[in-house]
Parts: C-alpha cells; structure tokens; sequence
C-alpha cells in the first residue's frame, strides 16, 4: 500500500479541437501524503482547472494513473464517482453563488466576513491538528506560501524547483495566539489581541 493519500503517475489529459489534439496535463505526476498541505501556482491555461477536475474525481485522465486513498480512480466506473467524492473529496470554490433570500448588500457583506487569506490559514489549521489533506489552487504566493509545500503548473507540468512553505518551516503555532486564536506573526513577543505571552 501506498504511503500517499493521494498518488498521480503520468496522467495525460487531451481534447480534441477543430481536429486537432490539445493536451492540458502531459505526463504529470504528483503525490502528496496524508495530512500535507500543498498549493499549486500557475499562469491561466496551465492546466490547474484539468487537474483539479481529475483530482476531485470530477473527470478521467486520458492517460495514466491516480490512486486516492489506495482506491484506483482511474479504474472505476462513471456510476461509482459521485459516492468517492461525497466520502473523500471536498471543494471550496472561489466564486459561490448568492444567497437568494439576502440582499445584494448582505450577500456581499457576508463574503467580507472572511478574507481569502483568513480561509488559507484556516486551511493550514486543519490540515495540522486533524491530519486533513488540502490542495490548494492559487495566484496569490502569499496564500501558497502558508501551505507545507508550493509547486508550480506550466504546459501540464509540474516545475522542478518547488519550494517549502511556511506550514513545513514553522509551526502552526506560531501564527495563532495559543489563547485567544488571533492571527500573530511569528516575531510577536505578545498577542496584540488580549496579551498573552509568546516568547
């Protein structure tokens, strides 16, 4: 059994268009362990919408393989998809639909309610006190880099040079008040919120 949760080997991801063959993941291959944070960057037309669609078992690779959690998805049938997901996958967009029954103004006073940067370190915390794995897809390097680790998409491949970021050089304790939660830097001696001592 693999050590991964999640382990993709040579996925290839081709359309066809005006007869021509267009390839959005060439011979990609990504493994990520259990509990590990990772983010993606890269410029539109990468690949990130492709692989983000084969990772939440939302489409098939042409090609390859991509095992998640020791199941091989790339071998199960369209039918057995929707209960993988609704079990093993979980998605939060960056776009979500209104809120019918609130105004315009509430709905939009509502997204204020958390910034983007604000759900990244919620993320981080999750994947570091339950052992959750996140994949990240961003154009924002201050987002990537609170992730364990930043990779980075061109042409339907993953880069050589990937970076560590700050969830694999610090600890997650460094960035929330160990009393009250608040977000710290970790250079602060005190909580700016209620005090505490921190160094």
């Amino acid at each position: 059994m693999s050590n991964y949760i999640l382990d993709a080997k040579d996925l290839t991801k081709t359309y066809e268009e005006n007869e021509k063959k267009i390839a959005a993941l060439s011979q990609f291959n990504l493994q990520v362990a259990k509990g590990k944070f990772v983010s993606i960057m890269g410029p539109s037309g990468s690949g990130k919408t492709t692989l983000l669609n084969i990772l939440g078992c939302l489409d098939k690779p042409t090609s390859g393989q991509f095992m998640l959690d020791g199941l091989d998805i790339t071998k199960m049938k369209e039918e057995e998809l929707p209960k993988i997901r609704a079990e093993k996958v979980g998605f939060i967009f960056q776009k979500f639909n209104l809120i019918p029954t609130l105004t315009a103004l509430e709905n939009v006073a509502r997204a204020r309610a958390k910034t983007g940067l604000e759900i990244v370190k919620l993320l981080g915390k999750l994947s570091f006190e339950e052992q959750r794995t996140i994949i990240l897809v961003t154009h924002d390097k201050k987002m990537a880099s609170l992730s364990h680790q930043m990779m980075f998409l061109k042409d339907g491949k993953l880069l050589k040079g990937e970076k560590k970021g700050t969830l694999e050089t610090e600890h997650m304790d460094e960035f929330t008040c160990p009393k009250c939660g608040g977000d710290i830097s970790p250079d602060f001696v005190l909580c700016p919120y209620c005090g505490t001592k921190l160094k």
